[in-house]
């Protein structure tokens, strides 16, 4: 028996587990959370990097927003890119602490 498929695997057809990523991922911190269409907004901002595949947002069990996200781009180099480049840039909005949104970019952690 094969263990259930993450959510967003599903939609694109891949078999993994929550928490495996490969290097076409960034995992992003302190997004807003008081921005509209956030996940439009982020794939919009990353894209200035390269092509974005899939933007994941990381919500509580009620669906609000928990301050994080993971962008998945078409190439390494894309992600490579959008660490170097907007590390450190805002889409605007506050924090989930109150706080101006300024995100932290990062190489998501691969599974193993």
């Amino acid at each position: 028996s094969q263990p259930p498929k993450h959510r967003a695997d599903r939609r694109s057809g891949k078999a993994g587990k929550a928490g495996e990523h490969d290097a076409t991922t960034v995992f992003v911190r302190r997004i807003p959370v008081d921005v509209n269409d956030i996940e439009g907004v982020l794939k919009k901002h990353f894209e200035q990097c390269g092509p974005v595949v899939d933007v994941r947002l990381g919500r509580t069990h009620s669906g609000d927003p928990k301050g994080f996200a993971y962008v998945q781009f078409e190439s390494a180099e894309s992600a490579a890119k959008a660490i170097s480049k907007l590390d450190g840039s805002s889409v605007g909005g506050t924090n989930s602490y109150g706080h101006p949104s300024v995100m932290s970019v990062v190489q998501a952690v691969q599974g193993g």
